[in-house]
């Protein structure tokens, strides 16, 4: 699993943007997802079909049928799917350990979007170049030329934080032209977070923060941060972000949830022959030992600073 560290564009001020990615058991208030069978994807001589929704056909045009028979499977989305599994931790880990002062949780959740969406939203809500290769027609699934099955989940981040939001989760599946094979595929899911800290926030525990600011004017580009963000800015998202992800790989990951089943099965792996409790008591230090967590700095186009975890 890799998670990357995205810190955005500037926002209106005065807001500053954490977001996290990753591939991959509560109930919520503040959960938004919905439920039913997704209507048949059709494509036709004029226009494409999807989701009860019809687009026409133009010269960039390039989704085929086995790809449109994926949208509205939501493998996430179904009880027990692995996938489902997987969202479903990190929701709890998310709903526990991040309560707003309402007393409920602080990050809303939305795992039902629209996977169709607009080259804008894709790619010009990000700030990715027009020139930018990510954006080549042999990379994606264009419906025609401003509409295409989203490439990543960020391509809704900027709707759900104009809608007012600070604090989200985001899952879906997502959509990339590739080779298919024993690590590749067209169709994969991803979930990321997304932060918002005001000034107060970011600078309330700092001391003298009342005179530290997000932004600043006529700064420049670093290699540690972009030119709109101050430098004490981003080194405290970074260090909330690392630390964020790092619980979260931790609970995800970490052998200590597993030791009560290990304990009673060692208690029965005594009535075994000696040679075989030996080699569980190894495997058992080995689960147990300390997860191992690596930053790596990386570059993403719409992003900087960037990082990923190993």
């Amino acid at each position: 699993m890799i998670l990357r560290q995205l810190l955005l564009p500037p926002l209106p001020p005065p807001l500053c943007v954490t977001a996290l990615w990753a591939n991959g058991v509560a109930a919520s208030r503040r959960h938004l997802s919905t439920k039913g069978a997704a209507p048949e994807s059709v494509i036709g001589q004029e226009s494409v079909e999807v989701s009860g929704r019809s687009y026409p056909r133009d010269d960039f045009t390039n989704v085929t049928p086995s790809i449109l028979a994926k949208v509205g499977r939501n493998l996430h989305n179904q009880s027990q799917h692995p996938l489902w599994l997987i969202k479903e931790r990190i929701k709890a880990h998310f709903y526990s350990s991040y309560i707003g002062r309402s007393g409920n949780p602080r990050f809303s959740v939305h795992d039902n979007l629209n996977p169709v969406v607009t080259v804008e939203q894709n790619f010009d809500s990000l700030l990715i170049p027009a020139d930018h290769p990510s954006r080549k027609r042999g990379d994606n699934y264009y419906l025609n030329r401003t509409t295409m099955l989203r490439a990543h989940t960020s391509a809704h981040q900027r709707e759900l934080v104009r809608s007012g939001l600070d604090a989200f989760l985001l899952a879906g599946d997502v959509y990339r032209r590739d080779e298919i094979d024993a690590s590749h595929y067209p169709v994969f899911h991803q979930m990321e977070g997304v932060r918002l800290f005001s000034n107060h926030e970011l600078f309330s525990k700092v001391q003298n923060g009342d005179d530290l600011s997000l932004f600043e004017v006529g700064g420049r580009r670093t290699p540690q941060k972009q030119e709109v963000h101050t430098l004490e800015a981003v080194k405290l998202v970074e260090f909330d972000l690392k630390q964020t992800l790092t619980r979260l790989i931790t609970q995800l990951f970490g052998g200590g949830e597993m030791l009560l089943f290990l304990l009673f099965s060692i208690i029965f792996l005594t009535f075994l022959h000696l040679i075989f409790l030996l080699l569980f008591l190894l495997l058992l230090l080995f689960l147990l030992s300390d997860l191992e967590v690596r930053w790596v700095d990386c570059y993403f186009p719409f992003t900087h600073p960037s990082f990923e975890m190993e």
